[in-house]
Order: C-alpha cells, then structure tokens, then sequence
C-alpha cells in the first residue's frame, strides 16, 4: 500500500511541471487546474510538503506528462515528444514518456508486447481490409475462420477506450449483420486515421470469467513505479462493468471478490506482474484492469491517466450501495484495509506526490 511521502517525511522539495495536450506546452496553454483532473490530486498535491508545482519546466524535478491517450492525435504527440526529449537529461524524472505512447495507446501493440513478456493477456488478430472492397468480404471470411474455433470475439478499434468502436461477435451473428458491422468499423477506422495514423480493426479473444450465476469480478490495481499502491474490484452481470453500476444486492458478492482479490495481490506474487504490465509499456504510473482465471491476471488495458480513485466513497456503486458501504465500514475494513485506508482521495494524492519525490530524489541532486 501507498504508505509512503507522509506529511512527517524530511528531504528537500521537488518541482513538478505538468505537460499535456491543453498544458505547458507554451504559455498560452499553461492552466491553473490540471489536465485529466482527479479529484483530490490537487489538494493532496498542495499538502504534501515535499513538492510543489513550477510554472517553469527549466526548474523542474519532474516532469509529469498528463495527455489524454485515446483523444492525442498524432501531431499533439509529435508536439508533446520533441517538449519532453529536451528535458529528458537524466537529471529528471519524466511520469509516462510519450516514448511510450502507441504501446499503451494501441491494444495491439500491448497484447504483442505483454505476450512477449510472459504476461497472461487476450489473443488478438489484426484484421486486413482492402481499401477498394466496399464489402470487404475477405476480412469477413476471417473473422468467421476465427469463430469456427472461438465461441466469440470482440472486433473493435485498437485505440479507442470506454466501449467506443467495441462490439461481440459469436457464431450466431448473421453474415449480413458482420457485413454491416465491419462496414462501420471500416469507416470508423477510416475517419480516425485523419489523426491518428496507427487506427486499426482488430479481433479480441472473448475472455469469458463469470461465474456460475453470470456474474464477473473485473479488477485494478494502481501501480506507482515498482510497487501496487492500491487495488479493488467490481463485480458485474452487464457486458461493460463500471464502479458505479453496482447495486446493493451485489454488496456481498463485492466483498468476496475483494477478499480474494487481496489474496491474489498479497499472498501469491501476482503484484510483479501487474508491475510489470505498465512497465513493459514504458510507463511508471498506470491504472490496470484484468480478470482472474485460474488464480493468474489476465490483463485487459492500462490506463496512465485513471480518471478516478476507487477506493474512494464517491466511486463505488448506486446510493443505496454507497450507503450501506459506509454504514458497514467497521466491519468490512477489516478485512479490506487496502479499501478502507484510501477512501480518502486527498491523502491518497499526498501520499502518492510524496513517492514522486523520493523518487526524483534518486536523479536530482539535494
């Protein structure tokens, strides 16, 4: 757990310049606020008293890259690369390089890179569609040699997040409907290159975790540099889950999944290959979702920027959720302290600025 960078700690201060798509990249667009804003990262970044925020990146300790994946286009990329190369002397520590961007931008490219890696993820297949083939019956005939020995797939966009361009294909999808769909995706696709020249369609294996009652545990795990610095999980009958769908009446399938979830991370060493799922992409700090099979994290995605902090009371569930959640806290934090101890998102903040800056203490000098 986060138990670093406390208010108590001593050591000299770090600067920290932010830089994004909308931020710092000249001065026009150097705002007050922060891009990707989470809530608490301000607050827990202005209490901790080991950082603070320059408007200078010359000055800076650290310089933290902040832009959006699935909304930078290539020439912001391009922008953001040649601003951030100047800085990267080795007396710096740059948060999440944009050397590393298509790795977690692409899924492609990160399933290749995971799998090279040893890392349990989803199989893919690129698709090949011809430019001059309105119907594209070639990739058709594809995803169906595919579906002859998948019982489902999931063909979408490599680069795209939320669901968006995202769709499940079985045996029982018609050959007219895999016509129609692969016609969108095409067009889709086609649009997105515009900006974005690495857009591709590509098939997904159907990782299928639910339950005997349909139910399935997605799980994430924060990782800062070489540590898991927190982690939950939801549980969900939908086909996309979020914190915030659950209902009171998965409340104690909730805890079970966060009881085992702690066994996993705590007990068996599966922390290292969480770790190493945002590291091989080239990252230090990233958000990562997978699924359980057999006791092994199956990894889905990471997310660089999280755009919250579950564990944190305004993240979990519906009202009636959320309120049972709180009126049972001293019995179920026992059990999930790792819950219980960042429900506060402003401490989690402070906490987390505070390892930045030990761990710029290890470039700069005091």
């Amino acid at each position: 757990m986060l138990k670093t960078g406390g208010a108590r700690e001593a050591g000299p201060i770090r600067s920290i310049y932010f830089v994004g798509r909308d931020q710092g990249l000249r001065f026009w667009k150097t705002r007050l606020g922060l891009e990707k804003y989470r809530r608490g990262e301000l607050a827990g970044l202005r209490s901790q008293p080991r950082t603070r925020r320059t408007r200078i990146p010359a000055r800076a300790d650290v310089i933290f890259v902040r832009n959006k994946p699935e909304s930078t286009t290539d020439d912001e990329l391009a922008e953001l690369t040649r601003f951030v190369e100047h800085y990267e002397d080795g007396t710096r520590l740059v948060i999440n390089p944009p050397k590393s961007f298509l790795l977690c931008d692409s899924k492609d490219r990160a399933f290749s890179a995971w799998s090279a890696h040893g890392l349990v993820c989803p199989r893919h297949w690129v698709l090949e569609t011809d430019p001059d083939d309105p119907e594209d019956l070639a990739c058709a005939e594809q995803v169906r040699a595919l579906l002859e020995t998948e019982s489902r797939i999931l063909l979408r966009t490599n680069n795209e997040a939320g669901g968006h361009g995202l769709f499940v294909v079985d045996c029982e999808t018609s050959p007219k409907g895999l016509l129609k769909l692969l016609r969108f995706l095409k067009e889709r696709t086609a649009r997105l290159r515009r900006i974005r020249r690495d857009t591709r369609i590509i098939a997904v294996e159907y990782v299928d975790a639910r339950d005997s009652d349909g139910y399935t545990a997605l799980h994430r795990a924060f990782v800062l540099f070489d540590r898991v610095v927190g982690y939950f999980a939801v549980v969900s009958n939908r086909f996309n889950i979020h914190p915030w769908d659950m209902t009171f009446e998965v409340f104690d399938r909730w805890l079970e999944a966060n009881r085992e979830l702690r066994g996993l991370i705590e007990d068996s060493g599966a922390a290292s290959d969480i770790v190493r799922a945002v590291q091989v992409l080239g990252n230090n700090i990233g958000a990562v979702d997978f699924l359980v099979r057999e006791g092994v994290p199956t990894v889905l995605e990471v997310n660089p920027l999280w755009g919250t902090v579950p564990p944190a009371r305004f993240a979990f569930g519906d009202e009636a959720f959320e309120a049972h959640l709180e009126a049972t806290e001293d019995s179920w934090s026992r059990e999930l302290p790792h819950i219980a101890e960042n429900l506060d998102p402003d401490g989690f903040y402070q906490r987390m600025y505070g390892t930045i800056a030990e761990r710029a203490d290890q470039l700069g000098s005091p």
